[in-house]
């Protein structure tokens, strides 16, 4: 049996048997081929066939775990971790696309993984590139998803506890989410340094402010004031600001914002979610190269 390495505590990074018997040093593979290459991904159709029979995933995941030697507490994480190593060498650097209850979710897969955290908690992370979220085009998105559970079923079930994520937008791609969120009636345009121009509905005069998130709403604090070419004085001890409701998809909740560099970082909360998902279905899509699941 293999031994245990602490930094990859499920084994999803110890090349499989297959691989093993060819020898060290196999070339890469171009996108959207298997990187373990067709025996992989055989022996993971095999694997999953097994693992996502409601009738008898329980002890396939006790035989599956004992024959990859995978340090895993229960079947239900052998059966994520399984399904998390498929995605993640089938479609790493490829387009990805998932839709959620009709809101669509579109990136690029850079890396997705199962972590085993303190008190037994399991958890996925994901990092995504190029990322459109309903319409808000990002730079790159984090995510952190908590409690992960996939349990098999007629139909299947995707539990989790809160999810994390950690957006990345230049200054234009924050510019048009700002827009989209909602401003009520008011104009936004790029300002100097990080500050954006805001012109309230039906006057001339132009703001500078600062957005800033602050208990879930967009604030934007005032900096400066200018009618037509003219500064107009603002005393150092006025705080102007006016917020709104940040209308984000899938009822995410912004809870921090900072720069890093050029780009503005927003930590965003989402509920735990609980939704069916036909693990047969996802399994048939991993072995065909499908790209897209939907979530209901």
């Amino acid at each position: 049996m293999p031994s245990f390495n602490p930094l990859d505590p499920f084994g999803v990074l110890r090349p499989r048997r297959d691989e093993a018997e060819e020898g060290e040093g196999r070339s890469g593979v171009g996108p959207g081929e298997p990187r373990g290459g067709s025996s992989w991904l055989d022996e993971w159709g095999e694997l999953t066939r097994r693992l996502v029979d409601p009738a008898r995933w329980l002890e396939a995941g006790r035989e599956v775990g004992r024959e990859l030697g995978v340090d895993v507490g229960t079947p239900v994480e052998v059966v994520l971790v399984e399904l998390v190593d498929g995605i993640a060498r089938r479609f790493a650097g490829r387009r990805f696309t998932v839709d959620v209850e009709g809101t669509e979710l579109s990136f690029v897969l850079e890396g997705l993984r199962v972590e085993r955290r303190g008190g037994g908690e399991v958890r996925v992370a994901a990092d995504a590139q190029d990322v459109d979220w309903g319409g808000h085009h990002l730079s790159a998105v984090e995510v952190v998803a908590h409690d992960v559970v996939v349990e098999p079923g007629v139909p299947g079930r995707l539990t989790t506890g809160r999810v994390d994520l950690t957006v990345h937008a230049t200054p234009a791609e924050a510019l048009r989410t700002l827009r989209r969120i909602g401003t009520r009636g008011w104009n936004l345009a790029a300002g100097p340094g990080r500050l954006v121009e805001a012109r309230p509905p039906g006057r001339s005069v132009v703001l500078l402010v600062e957005p800033v998130v602050d208990g879930g709403c967009l604030r934007l604090d005032l900096r400066e004031v200018r009618w037509w070419d003219r500064r107009l004085p603002l005393p150092a001890w006025a705080r102007v600001s006016r917020s709104f409701t940040a209308d984000l998809p899938g009822g995410a909740e912004a809870v921090a914002a900072w720069w890093e560099d050029d780009r503005h970082v927003v930590r965003l909360h989402l509920l735990g979610l609980r939704r069916s998902l036909d693990l047969e279905t996802l399994r048939r899509a991993v072995l065909a190269g499908d790209s897209r699941f939907v979530l209901r």
